[in-house]
């Protein structure tokens, strides 16, 4: 999210207003109140789909592990990653109905000087697989295996709840219908060869 459109509909948080794109996800904010533990951390890897590779941000709080999942070859994607590697900070927003918990988490990051195996995604730029990103992530985060699969990064804390989500930027918009019949944003999701048929995700 935008970091003028989180103020707008969240206010400014008391540790300042935010300088680059929030990273934002629903939540079950009563329960991760419980779960916070006053542990966090926060980090990015790679997931491979089928010719092609997908972002994976994981921020775990506590006991609760929650994962967004992004199209490697999204332009806007990349600059986001840059921009919060500047500020050596990514600001994270659990939201429900209207409130949200905002946290900063440190990167350890200096521009020029450090690498990430994260950036041999880059060169996927040169093409568009936001059609088969978004059939295969959705596919993947309603499966259940990554929370089959996740293992704690917090030493000698366990995982009581994993979720994963889907990070929607501006190129993905297109597969969103423009007024959802149901009053919930709904995409319709392309279809991809090898993939599943036309179907709808709310």
């Amino acid at each position: 999210m935008p970091a003028h459109t989180y103020v707008k509909y969240f206010g400014t948080p008391r540790s300042g207003r935010p300088r680059d794109p929030v990273l934002v996800a629903n939540c079950d904010l009563k329960d991760l109140q419980a779960a916070a533990g006053g542990r966090a951390c926060f980090g990015f890897g790679r997931i491979q789909g089928p010719g092609f590779s997908v972002i994976s941000i994981r921020f775990q709080i506590g006991s609760i592990q929650i994962y967004w999942l992004a199209d490697a070859s999204d332009v806007q994607m990349w600059k986001t990653i840059d921009a919060w590697r500047a500020s050596n900070a990514v600001p994270v927003a659990l939201v429900e109905a209207g409130m949200a918990m905002y946290s900063v988490h440190e990167l350890d990051w200096i521009p020029g000087k450090s690498r990430s195996r994260t950036d041999d995604m880059r060169g996927e730029c040169a093409g568009d697989n936001s059609a088969a990103f978004l059939s295969f992530a959705v596919g993947l985060a309603s499966s259940g295996l990554l929370e089959e699969q996740a293992t704690t990064d917090l030493e000698g804390i366990a995982l009581s709840h994993v979720e994963v989500n889907v990070l929607i930027t501006e190129r993905l918009q297109q597969y969103f219908l423009p007024e959802p019949l149901s009053g919930r944003p709904m995409a319709v999701l392309p279809v991809t060869k090898g993939g599943p048929g036309r179907s709808t995700l709310h």
